[in-house]
């Protein structure tokens, strides 16, 4: 019979990663809430990169760093207009 540690150790561990995913997507929600702002503040990285899933679309990406953060933001280009398509938020 497995003792206590080792019963309780699957749940601790499960209950931390939804700490980190509610916190990730905190972050992320405040930085999408300051895309227009931060767009102006970005630099280019990738201006023409191809799209694997919009055969229609490629995408340009910028890239913003704060004191913690590397913000990248892909913007979806097609026929229709240049579209917000992502934020990823990566730890400096």
């Amino acid at each position: 019979m497995p003792d206590e540690d080792t019963r309780e150790r699957p749940v601790v561990i499960a209950d931390a990663k939804i700490l980190i995913l509610k916190q990730i997507t905190t972050i992320k929600l405040a930085y999408a809430k300051q895309a227009h702002e931060l767009i102006t503040k970005t630099t280019l990285i990738n201006p023409n990169e191809p799209s694997k899933d919009h055969p229609d679309s490629t995408f340009r990406v910028y890239e913003y760093i704060d004191d913690c953060y590397r913000i990248e933001i892909k913007i979806k280009c097609n026929r229709d207009g240049n579209f917000m398509h992502i934020i990823r938020v990566y730890k400096k």
